[in-house]
């Protein structure tokens, strides 16, 4: 099905896009915020955390936080679901902790305070949401590999070998009626419906090409085919590119299982699938 990503194979270039933009959007937002919160709130117009220096600093230091916060959390986790969650926890917990730059302004003796009101301080709070809101949304998002790309990879990692797990896959998605499982040394087994239909030896021929010898079928679970009773046969496939649902995913491609003999012929094995290996 799609092209499987981890965190860490999100490019350090794109993190960094995405810092910007965030940067940039919430500048926007607080300075306009600001500006309006300064002439609601009753705090005098010289006010230090609503001018437009401190709100800038403001939001460009939240953005590279969540950053470097987003850097360091993608060492130890890389399952997308498992790291947005995360992060996002880790994000909320962190605006929470930030809610006490403004309360401390309650029992501040600092002249340049003076004249804070409670407004403000629920403002400069605001602020905050806004800030780490804006850095979460761009930073969390899922990444999306160029369609292009994923394909390269993909010719590029399995050209010798479809090692790993293909499950096949209809018109509304991946179903797991069918799988076909290739291990890296030299086996491999086809599944229907969760049982061992055929388990099967294969070896490398050519780019895009394997050669398969039945070793065990769903005819013979007891016992194993004798030594050469099978013949070697081509395994084909390749991938592409396909338009599924308006998104556009790499699939995975076969030739008609002859591999496998007739005996599995009239399953019609659609042979697009998705691999949990990349």
């Amino acid at each position: 099905m799609e092209t499987a990503v981890t965190v860490r194979s999100i490019p350090a270039s794109v993190v960094w896009q995405r810092c910007w933009r965030a940067s940039a959007i919430a500048t926007a937002l607080c300075l306009v915020l600001g500006a309006l919160f300064l002439r609601t709130t009753g705090v005098p117009a010289t006010y230090p955390p609503l001018l437009p220096q401190q709100l800038i600093a403001g939001a460009v230091g939240g953005a590279l936080l969540c950053t470097f916060g987003f850097f360091l959390l993608r060492l130890v986790v890389q399952n997308p679901t498992t790291f947005t969650r995360i992060y996002v926890v880790l994000g909320i917990l962190l605006l929470i902790a930030s809610f006490h730059l403004p309360y401390r302004l309650s029992y501040t003796t600092s002249p340049r305070f003076a004249g804070v009101t409670v407004a403000a301080q629920f403002a400069q709070a605001f602020l905050h949401c806004v800030v780490v809101g804006v850095s979460l949304w761009f930073l969390k998002a899922p990444h999306q590999i160029n369609p292009k790309t994923g394909l390269e990879r993909y010719r590029d990692k399995f050209k010798h070998a479809p090692v790993g797990k293909w499950s096949e896959i209809y018109e509304y998605g991946p179903w797991e009626h069918h799988v076909l499982e290739i291990f890296p040394d030299g086996k491999g087994r086809l599944l229907s419906n969760q049982d061992v239909f055929a388990e099967f030896e294969w070896k490398e021929s050519a780019e895009f090409e394997i050669l398969v010898r039945i070793t065990r079928s769903i005819y013979d679970r007891d016992e194993e085919l004798e030594d050469g009773e099978e013949e070697w046969r081509p395994f084909r496939y390749d991938f592409k590119i396909r338009n599924y649902y308006g998104k556009y995913q790499v699939m995975f491609e076969l030739t008609p299982c002859l591999a496998f003999g007739d005996e599995i012929g009239d399953l019609e094995y659609k042979g697009m699938a998705q691999t949990e290996n990349l």
